[in-house]
């Protein structure tokens, strides 16, 4: 969509915009303290059980007359264990190590989905605040393994789900009232107790209470009149948001591996990587969150075509941590992470590039492999005395700009 400012100088604080002009593409409502609620939706079960991981949690966001924020809007379940001897603790991700898979819906259109959720949010959570750790700490048990009450009383988790779709860009809600079908529908899967806890070889969970708490805006019935006309008429309205993918890339054994990402007609803003040994993440014991080492990596670099980053001489490993803020101009964010460094290279190595900056217009500066083969090629150099074995995968989670198109029907591109 058109660039719309969407936010107070110098905050982070969401707004709606007060314009709605069609032929620009930008959508947005005058609202106030009457117009604005809450709404609260709760799945069909009562009660979900780790021994039966097909059941999913699925949630209905719907409203007839209101647009939705569901960046300030969160999940909030109980988790109760049994079958445990008291050893029992949680990966240290937090209490949404218990959620395997999340899959987004809108308008019919599945515009998220990532088979291993968890991994997103041990990555993302690894490089935040000091504050926001705190926050994290509190509320989902990030950094902690005695989060989980293993008595029947249980534990109560609440999140903010950190799919791009549900966090677009700009600020912008989500026009429920104008979706079609299903306005929004949230999948979430349940994780085996192998892969979300330490110890837990005999013991098994049940989620119940599970809720999620919605912000809502109910625009007058004027705008929504002019919304519906405007829609008739073929007009539709544009949501940029950034979707994340994972694509797992088994290596080969040997010192050199070269890895093929498929970003064909992607705009990518950033790319993540990181080494994980199946057998460690497999085992019942043992914290899954501290399973990525640096699968003896000396250097590292990407190639499309006939280019190369870097230019020359290829990263080392040693660049990991700094080389994610190399492409954002004026930025220092990295600086603002609360990285724990002695963990880093043997339990949570991360590797990172950014192809666009917090200051810039993520549109205009992400990668643009629209009309290319978009077979991003990275070049892993190992220590030839510690060659990874063919039991080490990378996981590569790329970032890319997608548009949502709301009209008729739901598109996405």
């Amino acid at each position: 969509m058109a660039v719309v400012n969407t936010s107070v100088s110098g905050s982070t604080y969401p707004m709606v915009p007060r314009n709605w002009i069609y032929e620009s593409s930008q959508f947005g409502m005058t609202s106030d303290a009457l117009s604005e609620n809450i709404l609260v939706v709760r799945p069909v079960k009562e009660t979900y059980d780790s021994r039966s991981p097909g059941n999913l949690i699925q949630i209905k966001v719907d409203n007839p007359t209101c647009f939705w924020r569901p960046q300030r809007s969160f999940l909030s379940f109980r988790v109760r264990f049994y079958g445990a001897d008291g050893s029992i603790q949680n990966n240290t991700v937090g209490g949404m190590s218990v959620i395997k898979g999340l899959t987004v819906k809108l308008g019919g259109k599945v515009v998220d989905s990532l088979d291993d959720y968890v991994e997103l949010l041990s990555q993302t959570y690894q490089f935040e605040t000091t504050g926001r750790k705190k926050y994290l700490r509190h509320f989902e048990g990030y950094g902690r393994t005695d989060f989980f009450n293993t008595t029947n009383e249980g534990t109560v988790v609440r999140h903010h789900l950190q799919l791009g779709s549900l966090n677009p860009l700009n600020g912008q809600p989500i026009p429920l009232c104008l979706l079609t079908g299903n306005s929004c529908e949230i999948s979430l899967s349940l994780n085996s107790p192998t892969y979300a806890l330490q110890n837990a070889a005999n013991a098994y969970f049940v989620i119940d209470e599970v809720r999620y708490v919605c912000e809502v805006v109910g625009p007058s019935s004027e705008f929504l009149a002019a919304a519906h006309a405007g829609i008739q008429k073929g007009h539709y309205l544009e949501m940029d948001y950034v979707q994340a993918t994972q694509i797992i890339s088994p290596l080969s054994g040997s010192s050199m591996n070269t890895i093929i990402l498929p970003l064909t007609n992607s705009r990518v803003v950033g790319l993540s990587h990181r080494f994980r040994n199946d057998d460690s993440y497999a085992t019942t014991t043992g914290n899954k969150e501290r399973v990525y080492n640096d699968a003896g990596l000396l250097s590292y670099r990407y190639t499309l075509g006939g280019w190369r980053l870097p230019l020359q001489e290829d990263f080392t490993r040693e660049d990991a941590v700094m080389s994610g803020a190399l492409s954002m101009s004026n930025s220092s964010m990295y600086e603002s992470e609360d990285l724990d460094f002695t963990t880093f290279d043997d339990q949570q190595f991360t590797i990172r590039h950014s192809f666009a900056s917090k200051d810039e217009e993520i549109m205009g500066s992400s990668l643009n492999l629209i009309g290319t083969d978009g077979n991003l090629r990275v070049v892993l150099h190992h220590d030839p005395a510690n060659v990874p074995s063919t039991r080490v995968s990378m996981i590569t989670t790329v970032y890319t700009v997608r548009t949502l198109m709301f009209g008729l029907t739901t598109s996405i591109i």
